[in-house]
C-alpha cells in the first residue's frame, strides 16, 4: 500500500460513495460525528481526514479502508445498484426562507437584551448580529432561523422588507420603521 492520495482524491471518493449510498451531507456528517461544513471541506479536498474519521466513514459507507486507499479503488457494483434505486426515490430539497415573525421578534429581543446599553452598538451592529445568527443557524441545521431575507448594503447586511412593517399572524402590523 505505497499509494499516496491527495486530499482532493480522498474527498472525491467520499463524495462518490456518499452519493452512491443516497446520503445527504447532513446525514453522513451526523453518522460520522463531524459537522456538515467539515464534511463539505473534506469532500472539496480542503481538509484532511484523520484515521478515526476515515474508520467511521468506512463503517457508514461500507468500504474497506485498504481498498479505499488503494490506487485502483473501484466502487462495487452492488453499491451502485442500490444507490440508483435510492436516487430515484430521493427528492431534491429546496429551502425557501419564509419570514417567521415570532422567531424574528424573539431573536431580535434576545440580541437586544444582550447588547442594550453597550457602547458602539447601533442599528448596523444589530443587523449584522441578526444576519450572522441566521447564517450560523442555517449552517448548523440547514433550515432558516427567522426566514428573514437580507440585502447587501455598504455597511453590512440589512433585513429586506417590502413595506415598513411585517404582518404578524393575527394580521396586525409590526412597525419596523421606528
Amino acid at each position: 500500500m505505497n499509494t499516496k492520495l491527495s486530499q482532493k482524491q480522498i474527498g472525491q471518493r467520499v463524495t462518490d460513495l456518499r452519493k452512491m449510498k443516497g446520503l445527504s451531507q447532513e446525514n453522513l456528517a451526523k453518522s460520522v460525528k463531524i459537522s456538515r461544513p467539515s464534511l463539505a471541506q473534506i469532500e472539496l479536498g480542503n481538509r484532511g481526514v484523520n484515521v478515526l474519521e476515515l474508520q467511521r466513514l468506512s463503517l457508514v459507507l461500507g468500504f474497506s479502508m485498504d481498498d479505499f486507499m488503494s490506487k485502483n479503488f473501484i466502487m462495487s457494483q452492488d453499491l451502485e445498484g442500490k444507490a440508483e434505486a435510492k436516487s430515484k426515490k430521493t427528492n431534491e430539497r429546496i429551502s425557501v426562507p419564509t419570514l417567521q415573525v415570532n422567531k424574528f421578534k424573539n431573536v431580535l429581543l434576545y440580541i437586544l437584551e444582550r447588547c442594550a446599553g453597550k457602547p458602539n452598538v447601533g442599528e448596523t451592529v444589530l443587523y449584522k448580529l441578526l444576519y450572522f445568527s441566521d447564517f450560523n443557524y442555517y449552517e448548523l441545521y440547514e433550515e432558516h432561523l427567522t426566514g428573514a431575507k437580507y440585502r447587501k448594503l455598504p455597511y453590512g447586511p440589512v433585513p429586506q422588507k417590502d413595506r415598513h412593517h411585517y404582518l404578524s399572524d393575527d394580521g396586525k402590523g409590526i412597525d419596523t420603521k421606528n
